[in-house]
C-alpha cells in the first residue's frame, strides 16, 4: 500500500469553484493586447489575432513585425 492524500476544494463539491485557466483563456481569447510585468519593466504585447497570442504566449516571433510589436513602457 502506498499512502495517498487528496486535496478537494470545498467549493468544487458545491459547485461553486471557478477553474482558473479557463478564466485566463477567456481573457487571453478576448484580449487585444496583454500587458505584463516581465524583469522589472512594463511589457505591452499585441494579442488581436492568433498569430499575435501565440507569440505572446511563446516569446516567439513571426519575424520582425513581433519584434517591432513588444514595445517596453518607461
Amino acid at each position: 500500500l502506498m499512502p495517498l492524500t487528496l486535496y478537494v476544494p470545498t467549493d468544487y463539491p458545491d459547485g461553486n469553484g471557478e477553474l482558473w485557466w479557463l478564466a485566463l483563456e477567456e481573457i487571453v481569447a478576448r484580449a487585444h493586447e496583454i500587458e505584463l510585468c516581465r524583469n522589472g519593466e512594463l511589457w505591452r504585447l499585441p494579442a488581436g489575432t492568433v498569430p499575435e497570442k501565440t507569440s505572446a504566449l511563446t516569446g516567439t516571433g513571426a519575424g520582425a513585425g513581433a519584434a517591432a510589436a513588444r514595445q517596453r513602457v518607461a
